[in-house]
């Protein structure tokens, strides 16, 4: 759209001798003249700059993305459409200059420019450079934001102390109970750790997983389930049976496990193999052990995944005012035992405290006991087999495999299959893809259901009552280290202020 830019264009085009960037800023002033002030905004940045085409982006969005997605109003879609009348020979004709200049003076950055105009309208280089500049500039400028407004809070908490130290209110604080001074900051930290803790679960989510050799290090149940799977199905001896009795991809029942025809020396042998599958009918009975076996390891590997995640979460509780200290569950609920005045008439609100005071570790048969309830480890073989079953439940004939004598005789049409070993491999994914499908659908429900409870059943429903029940009535955590509720003590909003000069920064 620069003044005189086809013609220009044109021009160069036409002339056959070598191509600068000189050669086109003089047939085209217009261009030298954008260049020359767009290097001024940038201070001479030249990888700033950007020839962009909006029309030019919006086509070629039109063109690549799902016809269901708006990209436009109607009414800057019909200027669209006028202008793409005139502009696909306009495109072409920068392309073909790009490309002569290209080859006489590669290093131009004119042709960085115009390649990426003529592509795209120069999108994907205006999105590349503005995701450059924020993974550059952007957490710089954020850290000096929050550092100002850190270094605001830090001089307003000092205000604050100077006045909470005013000699004025030594007589209000010299009546300060230092037990509740002590069951107060023991409560204090232990909901703010379980909200920290709560936080982290919402963000990272738990997996279930299993520590293997002595160095504990983890794995997912899930990896260890899938294994599993593959290991309880691919071991069957009658695929071992059947593979022995493979010649060039075909399975002959009358092979033995040598490669010769049955002999007196093998027949002993061939007795003690199990006998091969012929029909589809016959994988069952093998399928449903190997059902049980896989429901009740996979059972056992969420129990002992679970009692590990809270034997971590119990020692990993982080104190909030000092993240580098763990804190631990057993000692604060000693020092809240130490401080509490056991009175008849508030005995039953401290025994409701203590049931909450305990460490993730504690939760174990609880949490196990809803998992149960709520995403039990099994599944139904019956439903699960991936094959034609003929039963009495099931008015569909059983699959009778080529190999099979009875094969020719069935009164059903069955493909052949000219390679019986792709055949069998086949059938052996099919079961191992089934069942392993199956339990890691289980597992990831199973998976949810405890990060859930985790996060309301237990840490949630424990902050609440450390919050609401007892750290916001004062009246009560006065009666529970002896005090009585008209005894003259430390004003509630005096100890409010301590407690906001006392949150380090």
């Amino acid at each position: 759209e620069l003044p005189d830019a086809k013609i220009g264009i044109e021009k160069l085009l036409r002339n056959t001798d070598k191509l600068t960037e000189q050669k086109i800023f003089d047939e085209i002033p217009a261009l030298g003249e954008v260049i020359e002030n767009s290097r001024n905004l940038t201070k001479g940045n030249d990888q700033r700059i950007v020839f962009m085409s909006a029309f030019a982006a919006l086509e070629y969005l039109r063109k690549n993305l799902d016809s269901t997605i708006k990209i436009a109003t109607p009414t800057v879609l019909e200027r669209l459409n006028e202008f793409q009348n005139h502009f696909p020979d306009l495109n072409e004709k920068w392309q073909q200059l790009s490309k002569r200049l290209k080859k006489s003076e590669p290093d131009s950055i004119l042709v960085t420019w115009l390649d990426a105009f003529t592509k795209d309208g120069a999108l994907s280089r205006l999105r590349c450079l503005l995701e450059n500049h924020v993974a550059t500039h952007g957490l710089e400028q954020l850290y000096k934001d929050v550092n100002l407004k850190v270094q605001t809070l830090v001089k307003e908490q000092q205000n604050l102390a100077q006045k909470v130290n005013n000699p004025s209110l030594a007589k209000l604080l010299a009546s300060e109970n230092p037990k509740l001074r002590i069951l107060r900051q023991a409560l204090r930290e232990l909901a703010d750790s379980y909200q920290a803790l709560k936080t982290h679960l919402e963000k990272n989510p738990l997996e279930l997983g299993v520590g293997i050799d002595e160095t504990r290090s983890k794995i997912s149940l899930r990896q260890e389930v899938e294994e599993k799977v593959n290991s309880e199905i691919s071991r069957w001896s009658e695929w071992r049976t059947l593979f022995l009795k493979i010649e060039n991809g075909i399975v002959n029942l009358q092979r033995n496990s040598r490669g010769e025809f049955s002999s007196r020396r093998t027949t002993r042998r061939t007795k003690r193999e199990r006998k091969p599958f012929t029909r589809s009918d016959e994988f069952y009975d093998r399928f449903k052990d190997a059902c049980d076996n896989i429901e009740k390891f996979t059972q056992e590997r969420v129990d002992q995944s679970i009692k590990d995640w809270l034997d971590e979460l119990s020692n990993n509780l982080i104190s909030l005012k000092d993240n580098q200290r763990t804190i631990n569950i057993k000692k604060i609920r000693s020092e809240i035992e130490n401080c509490v005045v056991k009175k008849e008439e508030i005995q039953e609100y401290i025994q409701e405290l203590l049931d909450d005071l305990a460490s993730p570790s504690e939760w174990e048969s609880e949490l196990l006991e809803i998992v149960k309830e709520n995403s039990f480890i099994t599944i139904d073989p019956e439903t699960l087999f991936p094959l034609p079953r003929e039963d009495k439940n099931s008015n569909e004939p059983a699959l009778i495999f080529g190999w099979s004598p009875d094969h020719k005789q069935a009164n059903q049409r069955i493909p052949l299959y000219e390679n019986h070993l792709t055949f069998i491999l086949g059938l052996r994914d099919t079961m191992i893809f089934s069942v392993s499908d199956s339990f890691i659908q289980l597992l990831s429900k199973t998976n949810q259901t405890v990060n859930k409870e985790l996060q309301t059943s237990f840490l949630e429903d424990a902050i609440g009552r450390l919050e609401e029940d007892f750290l916001a009535d004062r009246t009560l955590l006065k009666q529970m280290v002896g005090e009585e509720p008209t005894e003259k003590t430390t004003p509630d909003w005096l100890l409010i202020l301590k407690e906001l000069v006392n949150i380090p920064l």
